[in-house]
């Protein structure tokens, strides 16, 4: 299952974690059981498929309630704030990570402190709570150093670099990116990989090197396409759709941005949603459908 995880098979990898999970739970095994599922969910995060993840991890939570066994492990309740999270359910993923941080704690379990914490500062940067985002990103920094667990590492490395360019800071922004780059290229997850990849190319163009931002989103698409479609999927396309926009290119653009809106609503992520829809209704402002980009957005505005 770990090979497949780390080469980017999401869906096998949760497929022969499976009859694991059956013999613990039918040894009475509680503490594996909810280890094993919580790595079930984590896949199904990254294969697009958060709403069954939290239905399996919500069932399993319930079943450990009823019958009073021990404290459900804290890697549990990190997984469930990951797929609340990329489901768009932002009130019980906080709640989940603010409870995965503390048994984490009173566990010693580091690599599912590091995931809960990551989960946290997700929420607040969709929820424009940038200034505490960034706060928080420095000690998620040192956690994930800490555990070497470049998958997180590497995602909030990203995620600083997207906040400081959408607060105007292009030099921060590519510092980040660049250590991002740096992580990403001692991973062999295809997905992360193209994802920063093109997130590198989206803020090359903010500094205005076209050449350069063009290629990195060509090479990240080209990789992306080369694997199956996972949660990552939406966003080398929709990158593209953005420079293309940028330069003109409205064909191009349109293009690409309606294979990134079929592979978000594909995958359910709702970060993913909002970035395409907010190029497509550039493009439906741009073609004189102001009342069609108007009820393409209003369906995305943020809610708790």
């Amino acid at each position: 299952g770990e090979v497949l995880y780390q080469t980017g098979r999401y869906v096998a990898a949760a497929q022969v974690l499976e009859p694991v999970a059956v013999a613990l739970r039918a040894a009475g095994n509680w503490e594996g059981l909810g280890d094993v599922v919580a790595r079930v969910g984590w896949l199904h995060s990254l294969a697009g498929t958060p709403h069954q993840g939290i239905a399996l991890i919500q069932s399993l939570l319930r079943q450990l309630e009823r019958g009073g066994a021990t404290v459900p492990p804290a890697a549990l309740y990190a997984a469930l704030g990951q797929l609340a999270f990329a489901a768009g359910e932002y009130a019980m993923s906080t709640a989940a990570n603010q409870h995965a941080a503390a048994l984490a704690r009173a566990s010693g379990d580091r690599l599912s402190e590091v995931r809960a914490e990551y989960n946290r500062l997700c929420v607040c940067g969709l929820l424009g709570q940038l200034g505490a985002a960034l706060a928080m990103g420095q000690d998620v920094i040192v956690l994930a150093e800490t555990t070497g667990h470049l998958n997180t590492l590497c995602a909030v490395l990203r995620d600083l670099a997207i906040i400081h360019a959408l607060r105007g800071a292009p030099a921060s922004s590519r510092d980040y990116i660049e250590r991002a780059t740096v992580v990403a290229r001692q991973m062999q997850d295809p997905g992360p990989v193209a994802f920063t990849q093109a997130l590198r190319g989206w803020i090359l163009s903010l500094c205005g090197e076209w050449t350069n931002a063009r290629a990195e989103l060509d090479a990240a698409v080209a990789l992306s396409r080369q694997t199956q479609r996972t949660w990552y999927s939406p966003y080398p396309l929709m990158f593209r759709a953005r420079l293309s926009l940028d330069e003109g290119e409205r064909s191009d653009a349109t293009g690409a941005a309606r294979e990134a809106l079929e592979l978000a609503e594909w995958s359910g992520d709702l970060e993913a949603l909002r970035w395409v829809a907010g190029v497509i209704a550039e493009l439906d402002i741009l073609e004189g459908r102001a009342e069609a980009a108007r009820a393409r957005l209003l369906p995305l505005l943020d809610r708790p």
